[in-house]
């Protein structure tokens, strides 16, 4: 708890424009009253900003309080949580005084701005500005707006495009479907900050285009379809002004009142009145839900776009041509009902194009992207799902069907208007079509019957609730390709050819592995949660490194994997620079050259002790393959790493941390520590390091010992090891990384400011410690006066940071269990 407060306070101190801003909103929302309770009509035309109040009746202030001042509690949630989250990022981004600059310019100009085009435009009459004229704005989220898109020009490429987009999608859908005032001068100001954030870094408004990837892509696309959903929805629930808010019409509540109903029902035939009434019967829960069905099948498919589904593209193209021939014949209906008398400017006939012909262009917009970008979207699910799809679909629907017609057939009598027996089968298809995709009431019946109206409502939300889950089950599973478990073969050999000091570990069970085209390059990679996680540096010939990155990262990216470069040594931190990829240490690797090892002087004393104890003892160090070992040996050998593993609170590690299964390989080494009674003691393993065929080297890897062996038993396996390996004239001796490590710092070295990310690392560290000993083991090593290499994490997207965590922590712990977890997060907190 101790560490937390510490980075909860070392957060706020990092904030202090945001935080004083924060207070300055609060203060004067509780001088206006809006803290706890809605805006009242006198503060609205007192300190609100509109074309009105801040032009017509000469109140500039507003242009000021409203930026300071919320219109209600709920926007204060939103307020605070923009001023604790977001604008701290800003902050770091542009400096204290960067920002404060560009909310300044942001929110003033885009107030400003806005109010005097909305005057202008109430002026010449057009529609949306003299319907806003009155509509008093108080919004601190306007300066925030601006900030957030001045502070994207600071970062990097990928997380400046995600900010820009995400932003600037979210505030177009407001502006556009809402329509409110706010929503426009927020846009104003991101637009405002977008130039600003490019003078401030100096780049003069370089907009540069760059080619996006297939996941970048597919984002692209999945939220312009996700837009397509939720920005009719917005319109809908909002009774939105925006331009594109005829959506609210084929998307809002089409029943009538019954004071409606009652008059058409005097001008109309009995027939006529009868199906307005089962029209207007239908009105239920069920029905309002049915309404948004097209919307929650067009999120699915958003979500499945991006995933790179072609299933998900299919679903796409077909709801937006049904929404976009559906937005046609509304349009082509409210046409018909002008009676054409009444006179138009030149400008209302520009808005009326706008405003009628946006929901048609923006579902066929849409549609035209999808077949575009459709080679995008080509991975395909498993035969098993896609059987499974249609069978629960295709069965559900029969079994409701199949219940509406019994139950209605038992109660035809109960129907209004009298429906024959010989139709009742053709009025099922209409319970499972939203009631305002059918464009005439002449085919409404319902009955009175309460058992039949509940069937008759809920059939379709149920239908539509299973085919739902079915897409999304659908959605999830991929034909994975095979594994490339034939290329183990092809594998060692490329490791032979030098592959470094953990090349070896691509030879390990659960890896998969990708070959390039020309088959001199391969990378090998665990697959955990759609997350690529590289077993350290990719198998290449030297030259070829760059070449081996960039492909892997393709076809990583056709899959839609993340990928994440795991363990690789700093020397290929240069490619991922070029890329703009980001990186952080994840450990430190340990090194001894053996052929300037020396045991001699005081500080190798804690070394050289151990040895000797082990002559006087008779215990011999017997370098051997698993193979070689007896029976016997081996049970001894199986019972010591049991016995280390059933002392752990936590399980065995795996991934880059080889078991007893990884003794077994022929081309490891054991090293054993084995007394004069024949008893091992302790056992090391060590894995080849090779360059053009032959060993140039091992690794550390396996390390057990029995609870009774002598003290200072593994300084003496791994001098025996180095010994053995000078002897040999072995040039490479690594004791492997320790995970989580930091490098120590050099003689007079300053030691560098800790970021969030680091912290958390350290954090994680500090959790994993009791239970498996890296940072002691780090500590342990340095008796061997070793040189130290860095290991680091590579990653393109710091989005996916939470992903590539949980990725690697299942991939080191698949079998932790809930409760194990909670032990170790408890066991944290107490400390």
């Amino acid at each position: 708890m101790k560490h937390a407060r510490r980075y909860v306070g070392r957060y706020l101190m990092s904030m202090p424009v945001s935080l004083l801003f924060l207070c300055s909103v609060l203060v004067a929302s509780g001088i206006a009253g809006t803290l706890f309770g809605p805006l009242s009509p006198i503060t609205a035309q007192s300190w609100g900003a509109d074309a009105d109040s801040t032009i017509g009746s000469g109140r500039w202030w507003s242009i000021v309080s409203s930026l300071v001042m919320v219109d209600s509690p709920a926007q204060l949630i939103v307020v605070v949580f923009a001023c604790l989250v977001i604008l701290p990022q800003a902050e770091r981004s542009l400096g204290h005084a960067r920002l404060l600059l560009a909310m300044t310019v942001t929110g003033l100009l885009g107030v400003g701005l806005g109010v005097l085009l909305q005057w202008g435009g109430g002026r010449i009459g057009e529609w949306w500005s003299t319907d806003m004229n009155f509509a008093a704005t108080l919004d601190p989220v306007i300066p925030i707006a601006g900030a957030a898109l001045a502070a994207s020009a600071f970062a990097g490429p990928l997380v400046r495009r995600r900010i820009r987009v995400w932003g600037f999608a979210t505030l177009l859908v407001l502006a556009l479907y809402g329509g409110t005032s706010a929503d426009a001068y927020r846009l104003i100001a991101a637009v405002l900050g977008l130039f600003l954030g490019e003078i401030l870094h100096e780049r003069r408004a370089r907009f540069n285009l760059h080619r996006s990837t297939h996941t970048e892509t597919r984002t692209l696309v999945s939220l312009a379809v996700a837009i397509s959903a939720i920005g009719p929805a917005i319109s809908a629930a909002s009774n939105g002004s925006g331009v594109l808010s005829l959506f609210g019409w084929i998307f809002g509540d089409p029943f009538p009142a019954i004071e409606d109903v009652r008059d058409a029902c005097a001008q109309e035939t009995v027939l006529a009145c009868a199906h307005d009434q089962a029209f207007l019967a239908i009105h239920s829960p069920g029905s309002v839900v049915m309404l948004f069905v097209p919307l929650v099948l067009l999120l699915v498919s958003a979500y499945g776009l991006r995933q790179g589904k072609r299933a998900a593209w299919w679903l796409a193209i077909i709801m937006n041509v049904v929404l976009a021939v559906l937005s046609t014949v509304y349009v082509a209906s409210a046409l018909d009902q002008g009676d054409g008398s009444a006179t138009a400017s030149s400008i209302d006939i520009v808005e009326i194009i706008v405003w009628i012909g946006g929901p048609i262009l923006i579902p066929v917009s849409v549609a035209v992207v999808l077949i575009v970008t459709r080679r995008n979207f080509r991975l395909v699910s498993t035969s098993r799902r896609i059987g499974q799809f249609w069978v629960v679909s295709g069965a559900a629907l029969v079994a409701l069907s199949a219940s509406y017609f019994v139950v209605a057939r038992a109660t035809i009598d109960s129907f209004a208007p009298a429906l024959e027996p010989g139709n009742l089968a053709l009025g099922i298809p209409l319970r499972f079509v939203p009631v305002n995709f059918v464009l005439s009431r002449d085919v409404f019946f319902m009955s009175r019957d309460p058992l039949t109206q509940f069937v008759s409502q809920w059939m379709g939300p149920v239908f539509w609730a299973i085919v739902c889950v079915c897409l999304i089950r659908l959605l999830i599973s991929t034909v994975v390709p095979a594994d490339a478990t034939m290329g183990q073969d092809t594998i060692r050999r490329f490791i032979r050819r030098g592959a470094g000091t953990y090349g070896f570990m691509a030879t390990w069970d659960g890896n998969r592995y990708w070959f390039s085209d020309t088959t001199d390059s391969a990378v090998a990679y665990r697959l955990v949660g759609g997350v690529a996680i590289t077993v350290s540096d990719p198998l290449c010939a030297s030259g070829t490194e760059r070449d081996a990155i960039l492909e892997f990262i393709a076809y990583c990216d056709s899959q839609n994997w993340v990928v994440a470069f795991y363990s690789i040594h700093e020397e290929y931190l240069s490619y991922f620079d070029e890329l703009g990829w980001s990186s952080v240490p994840v450990g430190v690797e340990t090194l001894i050259d053996p052929l300037t090892l020396s045991l001699t002087g005081k500080s190798w004393q804690n070394v050289r002790t151990p040895l000797n104890r082990a002559l006087k003892q008779g215990i011999t160090a017997q370098w051997v393959t698993y193979a070689d070992l007896s029976s016997d040996s081996q049970t001894q050998v199986r019972a010591i790493s049991e016995q280390w593993v059933s002392e752990k609170a936590l399980p065995e590690m795996g991934f880059t941390l080889g078991g007893l299964e990884q003794l077994k390989d022929p081309d490891v080494r054991l090293m054993l520590a084995v007394d004069a009674d024949h008893r091992i003691q302790a056992i090391t393993s060590w894995l080849p390091v090779y360059r053009d065929g032959a060993p140039v080297g091992w690794t550390l890897d396996f390390m057990r010992r029995a609870d009774d062996s002598m003290p200072g038993i593994m300084e003496f396996l791994i001098a025996s090891a180095a010994l053995r390996m000078q002897k040999d004239g072995l040039a490479t001796l690594s004791l492997s990384g320790a995970p989580l490590a930091t490098m120590p710092p050099s003689a007079g070295e300053e030691p560098g400011t800790p970021t969030p990310l680091a912290d958390f690392m350290n954090l994680v560290s500090r959790m994993l410690e009791p239970s498996y000993g890296f940072a002691s083991l780090f500590r342990y090593k340095s008796k061997f006066h070793p040189s130290y290499r860095s290991l680091h994490l590579a990653y393109r997207d710091p989005l996916t940071l939470p992903l590539i965590g949980r990725s690697l922590a299942n991939a080191y712990l698949p079998d932790l269990t809930t409760a194990q977890t909670m032990d170790l997060l408890r066991n944290t907190g107490a400390r």
